[in-house]
């Protein structure tokens, strides 16, 4: 457990006889079929971005590493909710707000000229890592990212479609 680059994430855990379990049921994957599998790990990756996000809603870059953000993590995030209601593994009010949450933060964070960590970017284009619960550049050294901005950009786009009603994310 692994939580010391968050100071806003603070918590006790106690361990007293402590026994792991699971909901899932047994089940021997060398049986299973190819969609089987496929279908569990994008379930499973899918429910990384509804468990692992800061305050703004975005996901984490990585579960071990709470206090950064990936930009182009938050478009795969974005493209997770629409397969993930999709799929049936969540429901669409709930993923639909989730949305306009992360959008509503992106539009109100700062941009650029100024560099490091007192704006999101820069003329549209975000800085490749932003701090967790801030949305701010990670820190002096993180460069604007083309490629990031662009799978955020590609996220936003899916979200626009399959939430076509919602005016807030058209």
């Amino acid at each position: 457990i692994e939580d010391w680059r968050n100071s806003n994430r603070v918590s006790t855990l106690y361990l007293d006889d402590l026994t792991l379990a699971t909901d899932e049921p047994p089940s021997d994957p060398r049986q299973w079929t190819d969609d089987a599998m496929l279908d569990l790990v994008s379930h499973r990756a899918f429910s990384y971005f509804l468990r692992f996000t800061d305050d703004l809603g975005f996901a984490l870059d990585r579960s071990t590493f709470s206090d950064m953000v990936s930009v182009g993590t938050i478009g795969f995030q974005l493209t997770a909710y629409c397969i993930g209601h999709q799929r049936g593994w969540a429901n669409r009010q709930d993923l639909e707000a989730r949305v306009v949450h992360i959008l509503r933060n992106l539009n109100e964070l700062p941009m650029g000229p100024e560099t490091g960590t007192t704006s999101a970017g820069h003329r549209g284009f975000y800085y490749h890592f932003l701090a967790a619960n801030t949305g701010r550049g990670k820190d002096n050294h993180v460069e604007l990212s083309l490629y990031d901005t662009m799978l955020l950009m590609y996220g936003a786009l899916t979200c626009k479609k399959y939430f076509s009603s919602n005016a807030e994310i058209q």
